[in-house]
């Protein structure tokens, strides 16, 4: 998908502003304009990004210093079929949480005097986005499997290779660990081991359509 505009609404120096944009994923962008041309702007929209909306504690960050100027990013994007989705953020609400990922890295440049000479260093800390890259995990989902553990009836159940394959749903998922914690337990085992025995002791189910 390509990212093809964002725009910027009551957000510091920002009054109303799109950015028309062709970003490929993937791929690094670098936005290079003069001073006072808004880039501490754009960044600072998408470093007030919460999963609930765009949160601003300080007021310096609204666009006048005005409450009333309530700040709004949205977003557009082209899916390889040319759909252009809409996302957006307000003061109360995030759709772009859905489909994106966002992370701001302000300046870690430090200037430092060193001593009786006058003279000095410029030092640039690192930067860790990942501690460690986590181990590659290949899912052990087999469809003829599966449909097998129901017998004559294995044909209600659906392919779900293509949603193994899919970030946003994996990642749906991983934020629910303690729902998969508990389906794990004996208990629900068993209830699954129970509703898995009765299936297979009725006769071909009809089409569910």
């Amino acid at each position: 998908m390509t990212l093809k505009q964002i725009e910027i609404e009551n957000i510091k120096g920002i009054q109303k502003h799109s950015f028309y944009l062709d970003i490929l994923p993937n791929r690094p962008s670098i936005l290079v304009a003069p001073n006072g041309f808004g880039k501490t702007s754009f960044a600072t929209a998408f470093g007030l990004l919460r999963p609930d909306g765009l949160q601003f504690t300080e007021y310096y960050n609204l666009h006048r210093y005005d409450t009333y100027n309530l700040p709004r990013l949205s977003i557009k994007y082209q899916k390889p079929d040319k759909t252009v989705i809409d996302l957006e953020a307000s003061h109360n609400s995030n759709t772009i949480k859905n489909s994106f990922d966002y992370f701001v890295i302000n300046s870690l440049i430090d200037a430092k005097g060193t001593g009786t000479n006058y003279g000095s260093e410029l030092t640039i800390r690192s930067v860790c986005l990942v501690e460690e890259i986590p181990e590659k995990v290949k899912f052990s989902y087999s469809p003829k499997a599966q449909k097998k553990v129901f017998g004559i009836n294995g044909k209600i159940l659906p392919n779900i290779k293509n949603l193994l394959s899919s970030s946003i749903f994996i990642n749906s998922i991983s934020q629910s660990e303690s729902v998969l914690d508990a389906t794990l337990k004996d208990i629900n085992q068993r209830k699954i081991a129970e509703f898995t025995s009765r299936i297979n002791k009725k006769k071909v189910l009809q089409s569910l359509c």
